[in-house]
């Protein structure tokens, strides 16, 4: 039977494209244009988007263009992307026999754990001699737990990726490992092993990876597709096709009669030399979607456009898009030049992009924040930050927060950088620490401790167990010597004889005293038995060191009635309880105690955590995942630098890049394509600002090779003109928090002049040189008497020697009464 001929749109960059798409569904452009005075006229349409977001973008769109009629809204879902984690067929979507046939998906923790016992398996076996490496070839064998879990993650993309990419395990055996480093060869033996238990692991759990589960149930609906034509119209835009089950379904619907697939972002200008040559350039923005139209058997030219861009995005798209062509066809940039497009074209076409060049990552922040509130002066504007730099994006949040706007990043933030995810990494590091003051003080002060007292009281009794036990000293053999440590420190300071007392600690009351010693007893009660456990067994499993870790978490975090809630409220506080319990489950993975923090520290940075969005529905901060098929008023891209904006490279630790190549599998750089499709679709925006950084890190950047691009067909004098237009911001940044000099008051250098009776009678001769030098600090140290604090954790050196040589040749001098001959 002869197939149906695919129906595929696009809709250009520098359209809007929800609203472009859902007009065209009601005006009956891609399926039979519904009835207007039938409210169930759009029930039967189904549209598939890539992402979440966007599903919720294009209801409250629809809902918008139907105004205060009554209408069913038609039935809108995510298929997923490449690096989407929804995907078609969520669980309240599937049908009852896609419930039955199919085992659910293994967690993405219970895999990882399972999988880093494997890992830590493997690199408990291996050792270096046995791998006769050279000199200078790294060992990558996982040396502890946090080792063994990020290979572990690593080990899992490995399996999504050939399972996405439809490669079967045993291809991995086909590799010859005397082609390949001796590394190599040592993974290679590993992955034979892994992918010939990780299966048989699934199915006595009757579970199923992730994107299997997620490919085999988008190949299953392309087949339905294509055997039975459904009654409704379906309708997939915005997917470029990266995942081929994807691809699948997109060209089954693209056949069907009632059928049809809307691109994002077809370059139709591109000329036929510059096309052609994308099929060898993963890192071109358009290599996906050549890909999918060539597999789909569809010229280019024959693609239709939904709508037509204003002639200066127009433009500006195509200077995009000749600025990013293959490498090797830029040759014609020359031709391009001497075009029809004058300099005053390209003006115009560029009118609305500003360029932002900032010293820092700090100052970028700054000036993209005076930027979002300028642009909030006009009530109606809508302002988004698209940046895949997630500390970019809290700097900013952090600066909206001086005018009182509260925005939050919508791409989520890392569990470990959370206020929840730090409180137990300071507990877990704190009690395999051997009492490291700066270790435990920074659990104890952080706001969430309390150990069952009044949280101004325990603030209180922190900042007396450091003034007399933690200054100037160090207490080894852990939390236990703590109780020994402080009433030591109590005698000393309360013996008159005793001349090395700080003041500090000489001001200490008994109740100073009482309260330090409370909070010690309860450090001891409910830290101690973790410690114990830690110190007393060379390995513990995860779920007893868990156990451990979750009850001595609850006790420092309660209050003096007892309530922990603070802690495991809001997101955060969700998410840490999530990862608590599935880490309470793992019984068969067991590790040294001092590798538990770090192995915990890892997990946590993998839990991203999506927070309430902001108070001010007008300005967004989203990741380019998040971005994608939204339009606002005002389009910011942070972050265009090599290394944030493309990011680097991933390395894949189990298989080099000539061996995926060799078993089939999608080149590193093609996340780079996916990275450049996202820049091309926002550079086309109404109004954009680029924003980078001259440093990160206090490290000189390199600006990303679309900027560097962009300036080489432009030429210096266009590319200029951005600068100039972003230098306002840039200048704003820096003169925000500085005052004018008209209004500074210079503050008289201190003169004091104490009472006679009230000043020093004699000073050493080391304090003479400090009064010619700096009068004001005798006066703080004998008038006032201040002196600085000892430094934490003060280790025994040369100048405590030399104190202890003094004070006993002094008290011999005072107690010797005989000849100083050799008896003395």
């Amino acid at each position: 039977m002869a197939r149906d001929p695919p129906r595929l749109f696009t809709i250009p960059a520098g359209a809007p494209f929800l609203p472009t798409l859902a007009d065209a569904i009601l005006a009956g452009r891609l399926a039979p244009p519904p009835n207007p005075g039938d409210p169930l006229a759009l029930a039967d349409v189904t549209i598939l988007l890539p992402t979440r977001r966007a599903v919720r973008a294009l209801r409250a769109v629809m809902a918008e263009r139907l105004g205060s009629d009554a209408a069913i809204l038609p039935a809108i879902r995510p298929i997923g992307d490449v690096d989407e984690e929804d995907h078609l067929l969520s669980p309240a979507a599937e049908s009852e026999a896609d419930r039955l046939v199919l085992p659910p998906a293994i967690s993405k923790l219970a895999r990882q754990l399972a999988l880093t016992r494997l890992t830590l398996a493997w690199g408990r076996a291996v050792r270096r001699e046995l791998l006769a490496l050279g000199p200078g070839e790294p060992l990558l064998i996982p040396a502890s737990a946090a080792d063994a879990a990020r290979l572990a993650a690593d080990l899992a993309r490995l399996m999504d990726d050939m399972a996405t990419a439809g490669v079967q395990p045993e291809a991995i055996g086909n590799l010859a490992p005397d082609d390949h480093a001796r590394y190599f060869q040592i993974t290679l033996d590993f992955l034979g092993i892994a992918f010939e238990a990780w299966p048989a692991h699934l199915a006595e759990h009757n579970l199923v990876d992730p994107a299997k589960r997620r490919d085999t149930l988008i190949r299953a609906e392309a087949e339905r597709l294509r055997d039975r034509t459904p009654q409704g119209p379906i309708i997939a835009a915005g997917s470029t096709g990266s995942i081929p089950a994807t691809a699948r379904l997109l060209d089954a619907i693209a056949r069907l009669p009632n059928g049809a697939v809307v691109l994002p972002g077809l370059d139709r200008d591109l000329d036929g030399t510059g096309w052609e040559a994308i099929d060898g350039t993963p890192g071109h923005p358009q290599f996906g979607i050549k890909q999918l139209i060539t597999d789909m058997g569809v010229p280019r030219e024959e693609i239709e456009p939904l709508v037509s861009p204003p002639s200066e995005v127009a433009l500006r798209t195509r200077l995009l898009s000749e600025a990013l062509r293959p490498a090797e066809t830029t040759e014609h940039w020359a031709g391009f030049r001497a075009a029809a497009f004058d300099e005053r074209s390209v003006e115009a076409a560029l009118s609305g992009v500003s360029l932002i060049v900032a010293h820092n990552e700090q100052e970028e922040a700054v000036a993209i924040a005076v930027a979002i509130r300028e642009a909030l002066e006009e009530l109606a504007t809508t302002i988004a930050l698209v940046t895949p730099d997630r500390t970019l994006a809290r700097r900013v949040a952090a600066e909206l927060r001086r005018w009182d706007l509260a925005v939050d990043d919508s791409a989520g933030a890392r569990l470990d950088l959370l206020p929840a995810g730090v409180f137990v990494r300071l507990l877990a590091e704190a009690v395999v620490a051997d009492g490291d003051p700066v270790r435990l003080l920074a659990l104890l002060k952080h706001p969430f401790a309390a150990f069952g007292m009044d949280r101004p009281d325990c603030r209180r009794a922190v900042r007396f167990l450091e003034l007399a036990v933690f200054r100037g000293r160090r207490v080894n053999g852990g939390i236990g010597r703590l109780a020994a440590a402080l009433a030591a420190a109590r005698g000393e300071t309360e013996d008159p004889e005793s001349r090395h007392v700080a003041r500090a600690r000489r001001r200490l009351t008994p109740s100073d005293w009482t309260l330090a010693r409370k909070l010690v007893e309860r450090l001891e009660t409910i830290l101690g038995p973790l410690e114990a456990a830690f110190r007393d067994n060379p390995e513990l499993t995860t779920n007893v060191a868990t156990g451990l870790l979750v009850t001595a978490l609850g006790g420092a975090a309660a209050d003096h009635g007892g309530s922990d809630g603070p802690l495991w409220q809001g997101p955060g506080g969700s998410a840490l309880a999530e990862l608590l319990d599935g880490l309470s489950t793992a019984a068969d993975l067991a590790m040294a105690p001092t590798d538990y923090p770090p192995f915990l520290a890892n997990l946590m940075a993998e839990v991203s955590v999506t927070r309430p969005v902001g108070a001010d529905p007008r300005v967004h901060i989203w990741g380019t995942l998040e971005a994608r098929l939204q339009s606002v008023d005002l389009l910011i891209l942070g972050g265009l630098d090599e290394g944030v904006w493309p990011a680097e490279t991933r390395t894949d630790p189990w298989l080099s890049r000539k061996m995926r190549e060799e078993i089939g599998l999608a080149p590193p750089e093609r996340r780079t394509g996916l990275a450049a499709h996202d820049f091309a679709q926002g550079f086309a925006a109404k109004r954009v600002f680029v924003t980078r950084a001259e440093k990160r890190d206090g490290a000189p950047t390199v600006a990303s090779r679309w900027l560097q691009r962009s300036a080489a067909l432009l030429g210096e004098r266009a590319f200029e003109r951005l600068k100039t237009r972003g230098e306002r911001y840039v200048e704003l940044a820096r003169i925000i928090d500085s005052v004018p000099a008209e209004d500074v008051t210079p503050v008289k250098a201190p003169a004091p002049v104490p009472a006679v009776a009230v000043r020093p009678r004699s000073l050493s001769v080391t304090e003479i040189e400090t009064l010619v030098r700096d009068p004001y600090a005798v006066y703080a140290k004998h008038v006032l008497k201040l002196e600085p604090l000892d430094p934490l954790g003060l280790a025994p050196d040369f100048a405590l020697r030399g104190s202890l040589i003094h004070d006993a040749l002094g008290r011999f001098t005072a107690a010797w009464t005989g000849a100083y001959d050799a008896a003395a």
